[in-house]
């Protein structure tokens, strides 16, 4: 079974790509899914987001208040790399746990879809890294249609993400995305055969 990562900011496509390869039978972690479901559940990473953040981290729900951690932790790159040090290794211990019952089961690739990998530890255990990446406007354009968010706040979260120089350069494969969706079905095919099922 290959564990593949496959990255890429906000508005490139990963999201797509990563469908795609489902289709072929390739099981998907979504680590900000993943990310999420551990901030607001387990106690000991919810007391350091509040200890890191104050008491509006959370709603009276106990969700996470996205708007008011989004505002703060694009603005602020020390506070979104302290969240990815409390958040990361407990994402990675969940994928390693589901990646080997998914090798268990016989699956062709478990996928690790993220918008950003965090280090090396998580990468030695990826046989492949795919980074997805578009032209700036192109991504700007593709996150105001499917969502709420202004042009300049798609702008401040692409800012704060890595370029694509560097999301290419520790990739295995760089998936241009600038086309069609029937054009990335075409290079997740190709990827697919070449790569993964070879």
């Amino acid at each position: 079974m290959k564990r593949i990562g496959v990255t890429g900011g906000i508005g490139s496509g990963k999201s797509t790509f990563c469908t795609f390869m489902g289709r072929y039978g390739a099981e998907i972690f979504n680590a900000d899914s993943e990310a999420t479901r551990i901030m607001e559940s387990e106690e000991g990473v919810k007391k350091q987001l509040v200890s890191l953040m104050g008491a509006k981290t959370f709603l009276p729900d106990g969700k996470l208040n996205r708007a008011f951690i989004s505002e703060l932790a694009f603005s602020n790159q020390n506070v979104l790399d302290t969240i990815g040090e409390i958040v990361h290794p407990v994402v990675q211990r969940a994928f390693l746990e589901q990646s080997n019952k998914a090798e268990k089961r016989g699956l062709p690739a478990f996928i690790r879809e993220a918008a950003i990998l965090p280090n090396s530890i998580a990468r030695k255990d990826l046989d492949l890294i795919v980074s997805v990446v578009a032209d700036k406007e192109i991504r700007v354009n593709r996150v105001i249609e499917r969502s709420r968010l202004t042009k300049e706040q798609v702008e401040a979260r692409i800012t704060a993400q890595p370029t694509d120089e560097e999301y290419a350069a520790g990739a295995t494969c760089v998936i241009y995305n600038n086309g069609s969706e029937s054009d990335l079905a075409e290079e997740a095919e190709t990827f697919w055969k070449t790569l993964v099922v070879k």
